[in-house]
């Protein structure tokens, strides 16, 4: 995402507002199937009000602790570790987090 410190590029911002773009594109892509997936994983459910309430609040939940694990945690290794590493440990953690999102779905 970032500057890769071993290729010695410049810091310039397109190749981190292009990553960005690419980043929101797929986060919007792989956030449409969520809470379907999650009421046909919890079917058990007698009640499909209930189903729909509980699919939607779990995911609301979890994506609104994300939101605020995700800056504190980027804050933390920007200042530690400075903007070319943050980057590129985000970019690790996004690759392995698709890798694994592809495998196990």
């Amino acid at each position: 995402m970032g500057p890769f410190p071993f290729f010695f590029m410049a810091h310039k911002v397109w190749p981190t507002a292009i990553a960005c773009l690419f980043a929101g594109f797929f986060q919007g892509v792989a956030m449409v199937p969520v809470v379907s997936e999650i009421m046909r994983v919890h079917s058990h459910f007698p009640d499909k009000e209930q189903l729909n309430d509980y699919a939607c609040g779990l995911f609301t939940t979890f994506y609104a602790l994300g939101d605020m694990i995700g800056p504190i945690l980027g804050n933390a290794l920007y200042l530690n570790l400075g903007f070319a590493w943050t980057c590129n440990i985000i970019g690790v953690i996004i690759i392995f987090v698709g890798m694994l999102y592809i495998v196990l779905c």
